[in-house]
């Protein structure tokens, strides 16, 4: 039996009173992570000379210390041999795309037997630089964190060269824990099935490459999903400053009439062919014909632009990436490496055929008003809505 592990709809008719839940969350976490780590921020902006703004130097913070509570412990006793096989293997994969299947089984075998992903609850460590660093090296084996590890990498930096890094780390513990608590409040209506897919679904999952990326607690859900309204808050005035304008959704969102998508594909991406007028995909699509916006699917979010294989005039124009919760912060983290200015959009449910619905899949879904206010249009009504 398929079990959706989110859903921004929580039981209502759209997800509209997510999008209010969760922009006031938003502003709740900034406020407080803001007072506590005032000191900290200062002294990296400081240091970094970057343009960082203070919520997104409150986020990597968040990041680190929620990331640290759920893998820590485990990351303690990974062994430095398994590290190292593990983190090649990501490399070759990310190097030579025609690798990542074998390196994904291998990835899926080997990650188990050297206890990537094993329970670690009960178990306590310290947070130190010496364990942060067994952190970063358990999240590069992993695979799935490569933006985070980039981001807690820059904090270990800062922080060892600070006289007394523990009180910061002390600060991020205590934000972590607090967050843990005051998100279930606030956002835990939305991720109600998560503890149920990790109990009943999930063990089914050893072995495979996704296992970690499946296995996330309901804290790392809200996590990202106030990452993305961060993030989003961020580069907004930059994004809207953009010429041209790209749309990247998923397959998952594709509902043919005949079962079988007639997209056409091209370098950044397969192009709806209007072959379904009920479905999302070309929804969207027609939407951004009329907004100046170019609408393509793919299957790894942002691939073609990360990867610089596309041809593709990446001069002043934007993006707006459509996933799940997991994966739309790292996105735009990417895509701001990329000098890309980004705005990302959550699917309302999870449902595609790999990782949550083998074999079938559920066609998942957006909320349209959602999408009218990122391109700064709000005048029509928009197709479903």
């Amino acid at each position: 039996m398929t079990i959706i592990t989110y859903t921004l709809k929580a039981g209502e008719k759209n997800s509209d009173s997510f999008y209010t839940d969760l922009s006031a969350f938003t502003d709740e976490v900034t406020a407080a992570g803001e007072r506590q780590f005032e000191a900290l921020i200062t002294s990296f902006q400081v240091e970094s000379q970057g343009s960082i703004s203070r919520p997104e130097l409150v986020l990597d913070l968040l990041t680190l210390g929620v990331l640290w509570r759920e893998y820590g412990a485990q990351a303690g006793t990974f062994s430095p041999f398994g590290q190292k096989v593990l983190s090649r293997l990501v490399s070759a994969r990310r190097r030579v795309p025609l690798l990542k299947p074998a390196a994904d089984f291998l990835r899926g075998l080997l990650g188990w037997a050297f206890g990537i992903g094993q329970d670690s609850r009960g178990r306590s460590v310290p947070l130190t630089l010496d364990s942060l660093e067994a952190l970063i090296d358990w999240l590069e084996a992993a695979g799935e964190f490569k933006e985070e590890v980039l981001r807690i990498r820059a904090w270990h930096g800062f922080l060892s060269g600070r006289p007394d890094p523990g009180s910061g780390l002390t600060l991020v513990e205590e934000f972590a824990g607090w967050f843990a608590g005051a998100s279930l409040n606030a956002l835990g209506p939305y991720t109600s099935n998560v503890e149920r897919f990790l109990s009943e679904r999930h063990p089914r999952y050893r072995g495979r490459e996704d296992y970690v990326f499946t296995g996330r607690e309901r804290v790392e859900y809200h996590l990202y999903m106030v990452g993305a309204e961060i993030m989003n808050r961020a580069f907004r005035k930059a994004f809207l400053e953009t010429k041209k304008r790209i749309m990247f959704v998923p397959p998952c969102m594709s509902a043919p009439q005949d079962g079988k998508c007639q997209a056409v594909d091209t370098p950044l991406g397969a192009r709806c062919a209007a072959c379904t007028p009920g479905c999302q995909v070309h929804q969207v699509t027609k939407l951004g014909e009329k907004l100046g916006v170019e609408v393509f699917m793919i299957p790894d979010s942002f691939s073609p632009l990360s990867s610089g294989g596309s041809g593709a005039d990446q001069s002043n124009f934007g993006v707006i990436g459509v996933s799940c919760p997991l994966t739309i912060t790292a996105g735009g983290w990417e895509m701001n490496r990329l000098g890309i200015p980004a705005q990302g959009l959550l699917l309302d449910h999870c449902g595609c055929s790999w990782h949550w619905d083998p074999g079938k899949g559920i066609v998942t879904e957006i909320n349209f008003r959602k999408l009218r206010e990122i391109l700064g249009d709000r005048n029509e009504e928009s197709p479903g809505e």
